[in-house]
């Protein structure tokens, strides 16, 4: 039981540090990010960022192309989802073509090789 309550306080840990840190991290991207959007005319009350857009030019987007504030958030949460994604399953394939001691302690099979390698 002990063991268990250890991995839900690391796991509770992993969570605390990535909401507490990960405004910290994205507060460096935001001033470049505001400056490609442009209120939406359709829907005023998505609107509630306060930047003035007449002054600023967008350096990221080609040409004078700028978004409205959801074709942002959907775009920069597709990108986001898509790199983390990749970037975990990056993570994951060092960690299995490493063939790393302390991880292959952890095999349930310790006398078969992986599935993957005798295939």
């Amino acid at each position: 039981m002990s063991k268990q309550i250890g991995w839900y306080l690391l796991a509770f840990a992993q969570v605390f540090l990535i909401f507490n840190n990960l405004p910290r991290i994205a507060k460096t991207a935001w001033p470049y990010l505001y400056e490609c959007l442009i209120p939406d005319k359709n829907n005023s009350k998505v609107m509630s960022f306060q930047v003035n857009y007449d002054e600023k030019t967008c350096h990221l987007l080609p040409g004078d192309m700028k978004l409205t504030v959801v074709q942002f958030l959907i775009t920069y949460v597709t990108v986001i989802g898509t790199v983390l994604v990749y970037a975990i399953l990056g993570v994951y394939y060092v960690i299995y073509k490493l063939e790393i001691p302390f991880i292959e302690r952890f095999k349930i099979d310790k006398d078969k090789e992986w599935p993957w390698k005798t295939d």
